[in-house]
């Protein structure tokens, strides 16, 4: 009886939970693999507890999530951390934060739930990004390739002597007719195009290669012509769809452009719905008002969807210029490939070059319609991207 009284006054004595004020300190925005700190003030408005311990709920995009820590009071406040890592790419979601502590004789906890709804949105590895991006965009501006630059864009500039290695297309016959000799015109490259960078993220996109979702190699990829595009001085929008659109970002230029479209990306997630081309695309075309570039990340497994996607396309491609990057399946080139040891291996084979035909097909059409297609291996999409955007950039197309 007396333990039971002495816990019963030692709970009575513990501050009450009405006391404490809780106050969460996080970052808006990490890298993945970065490391993350989540700050946790405690304070009390009187007669504090020695210590307090806090706990967080567990997410999958945070390593370490749901782990504990204590905090010593200093006068009427505590501070504690949370050390985390960023595992995945997305919007990590901290919904609630426990806390307890002991009364004055250490025999009873008083213990409280807080709802904080705290968002920390895990943005695309930028590091490689970087490297990535100006390496292709080197190989376009330096050495021979520099030349085609000037000569081939979309704005005149000037007037110079006709050269080898100069398209036809080029010569100015009047001005040559004057000057008794061929001249040529020069243009340089427009900017302030509009770039707009489309992500497929339904079923098929979701699609694993190599332990990466295709969608997240394509937010990767993406990340890089966004960031090319941005330094070569166009403007860059962003939209993700499945069923239907998820992220649309309108075109953004300036310094902090691309701090929008990385965010935009953070929220594109793996889905397990269909993706609806028709909705999606015909929702862009309806907000563009001048001439751009669509730069779509897609995949189709079947003819049914490819038809459909065929049917959408058709329109934009009267006003817009289309560029299709696809990401080569090595798993399913390998399947097909294979020599076969069994019964098994033979069917395996037969419905692998099913499926490579069905899109060597639908790649073929979509060419004959005019649009440009990029296949390419997942990890090399993104410069392969970039460098056929800045080729047609200096051919006039976009």
């Amino acid at each position: 009886m007396l333990v039971a009284l002495l816990a019963l006054c030692d709970w009575a004595w513990a501050p009450a939970q009405s006391q404490l004020a809780l106050a969460l300190d996080h970052p808006p925005g990490v890298d993945v693999g970065a490391p993350l700190r989540l700050g946790v003030t405690a304070r009390f408005d009187r007669n504090p507890p020695r210590a307090i311990e806090l706990s967080t709920d567990r997410d999958p995009l945070l390593e370490q999530s749901g782990g504990r820590a204590r905090a010593d009071f200093t006068g009427d406040e505590a501070a504690a951390t949370f050390d985390m890592r960023a595992s995945g790419r997305g919007t990590a979601l901290l919904r609630q934060l426990w806390s307890r502590w002991h009364g004055p004789l250490g025999l009873m906890w008083r213990q409280r739930r807080d709802d904080v709804e705290a968002g920390i949105a895990i943005l695309p590895d930028m590091a490689p990004t970087r490297r990535e991006a100006a390496a292709a965009m080197s190989a376009q501006h330096f050495g021979q390739r520099r030349q085609n630059r000037r000569g081939e864009g979309g704005e005149y500039e000037a007037l110079t002597e006709f050269r080898a290695g100069m398209s036809r297309r080029a010569i100015d016959w009047k001005h040559s007719a004057r000057a008794t000799r061929l001249v040529a015109r020069e243009y340089r490259i427009e900017r302030n195009q509009q770039l707009l960078l489309v992500i497929d993220s339904g079923r098929a996109m979701s699609e694993p290669m190599d332990g990466v979702a295709r969608v997240d190699r394509a937010v990767a990829a993406a990340m890089q012509i966004a960031y090319a595009a941005l330094r070569d001085g166009d403007q860059v929008g962003f939209h993700a769809f499945d069923s239907r659109p998820r992220v649309q970002l309108p075109p953004v230029s300036g310094p902090r452009a691309f701090t929008a479209i990385r965010h935009a990306a953070a929220s594109v997630a793996c889905s397990d719905r269909e993706a609806n081309h028709v909705f999606g695309l015909t929702s862009i075309a309806g907000k563009l008002g001048q001439r751009a570039t669509l730069l779509i990340f897609t995949e189709f497994t079947d003819m049914a969807a490819a038809e459909l996607m065929l049917g959408a396309v058709t329109p934009l491609l009267r006003k817009h210029l289309l560029l299709f990057v696809l990401q080569k399946d090595a798993e399913l080139e390998a399947v097909a490939a294979r020599p076969p040891h069994e019964i098994d291996d033979i069917s395996r084979a037969v419905a692998a070059g099913a499926l490579l035909d069905e899109r060597r097909l639908v790649i073929a059409r979509l060419r004959r319609m005019g649009a440009e297609v990029v296949e390419a291996p997942a990890g090399e999409a993104g410069t392969r991207a970039i460098e056929r955007y800045l080729q047609l950039k200096q051919r006039g197309r976009v």
